[in-house]
């Protein structure tokens, strides 16, 4: 019998392979181009220039890429290297939001979505805003409406800003408060403001009924170690005067204000002709809480005379860009501040100084002198103190004693001779 022989044949056989495809694209940034003078394509800033942040995402239900654009109040800034870094932001807060799953196509419950819920999270917020903004000075005005705009550009941006009040929780303000860190690149200092700006607007909404209480109260302030200014050697500041009497007399007028009545660089910038009073005296100071008076000694009211603010309008800034009294119409204290100070930086860069040397290192001059002085004199420790307290404007002795800790004031004498063993 013979055997059957086996023929093997290749059959080719289908296997089904599935592709997952990508749900979203890589987050780029638009930037509108004109061409200059030169015949170069160059960023446009001009009006009509809309700059954004674009990113395609895959439809679930027709299964194909389309594109998204967020702006986010980009073209608010004016320049091309704020334009720029604002874009960065935002495109690396879209990046980690989408590696984080979210999705355009989520639904999102609208405004007043039942019966007990009347207001949004982005509603109550304004609301508070508005009921807050009249509490603060300028100042925390401008600096809390900044950071108000950047919270309400990130609530839209994680699609929060319809969803009920009474859902915003701790998490979602240390969500906030963490993308002002790893997104805006916020340091212990400016991660604090934000969230005592945050904090003022969630009391509020609190005082109106709206929640029952704050959720970011308990959210703990992380440590700050801001650069202290140094105090200058004696040396130093006789090498100041002499620069500043031959460079730059009219910042050494402004420095004298400083050193002589103890008032913070801000002050100096917001006084007018108007708080000048030569007949009692005194200058009406703008402090953050309230008003206070300073005693114009001796040797201020010469600096005073020298300026020549009789014919002066009462209105008038004392210390302006103008180089003299003027109307200064400054954004705001920070423009005022950042003159003076790049005068200063040019005075720094001539002696090599580094950042722990400021403004503020004048204000600590005087004060160690004046401490020392008293000192010298026959006071003792606390009577120096306590008169100096008055002079500083400081609210306690304690506050006193402890910003000439902070400067340096209380040397030890040599306790050498105290030792009852020979090491």
């Amino acid at each position: 019998m013979t055997k059957k022989r086996e023929i093997y044949v290749k059959v080719p056989i289908k296997v089904p392979v599935i592709c997952y495809k990508k749900m979203y694209s890589e987050v780029k940034i638009y930037i509108p181009k004109k061409i200059n003078s030169k015949g170069k394509k160059v960023a446009c800033v001009s009006k009509g220039c809309n700059w954004y942040v674009y990113f395609y995402y895959r439809n679930p239900v027709t299964n194909k890429m389309e594109k998204y654009m967020y702006k986010q109040g980009i073209n608010r800034f004016k320049t091309v290297a704020e334009r720029k870094e604002e874009s960065k932001i935002l495109q690396l807060s879209l990046q980690q939001l989408l590696a984080n799953g979210f999705s355009p196509f989520e639904k999102y419950v609208p405004d007043q979505v039942s019966e007990t819920n009347e207001y949004s999270i982005l509603m109550a917020f304004e609301i508070a805003f508005k009921s807050r903004v009249n509490e603060w000075k300028q100042s925390t005005k401008n600096t809390n409406r900044s950071i108000f705009e950047i919270f309400k550009d990130w609530l839209q941006t994680t699609k929060l800003e319809h969803l009920p009040i009474e859902t915003f929780k701790r998490k979602q303000v240390v969500q906030f408060l963490d993308y002002t860190v790893s997104v805006r690149n916020a340091n212990p200092t400016t991660r604090n403001n934000y969230k005592r700006a945050i904090s003022s607007l969630l009391s509020k909404i609190v005082e109106l009924d709206v929640l029952e209480y704050n959720p970011a109260d308990k959210i703990k302030m992380l440590k700050e170690n801001p650069t202290k200014n140094k105090a200058f050697t004696n040396k130093q500041l006789i090498e100041i005067r002499n620069w500043l009497q031959n460079n730059d007399p009219y910042l050494h007028q402004y420095l004298k204000f400083i050193t002589y009545a103890f008032m913070r660089p801000v002050e100096v910038n917001r006084m007018k002709v108007k708080d000048i009073n030569l007949e009692r005296k005194q200058i009406n100071v703008d402090t953050k809480t309230n008003h206070n008076f300073i005693q114009i000694i001796d040797v201020l009211n010469n600096v005073i005379t020298s300026l020549n603010l009789e014919n002066c309008n009462k209105e008038y800034f004392v210390f302006t860009k103008y180089g003299k009294p003027a109307n200064w119409k400054a954004t705001n204290d920070k423009t005022r501040s950042d003159f003076f100070s790049r005068r200063f930086k040019k005075l720094k860069k001539h002696f090599n100084y580094g950042s722990e040397y400021g403004i503020y290192s004048f204000r600590h001059n005087a004060s160690l002198n004046l401490y020392l002085s008293f000192v010298k004199s026959g006071l003792n420790q606390n009577e120096a103190i306590e008169r100096l307290q008055h002079i500083m404007r400081h609210t306690s002795p304690k506050t006193t004693r402890l910003y000439l800790r902070n400067i340096g004031a209380f040397a030890v004498k040599d306790y050498s001779s105290d030792y009852t063993f020979e090491f």
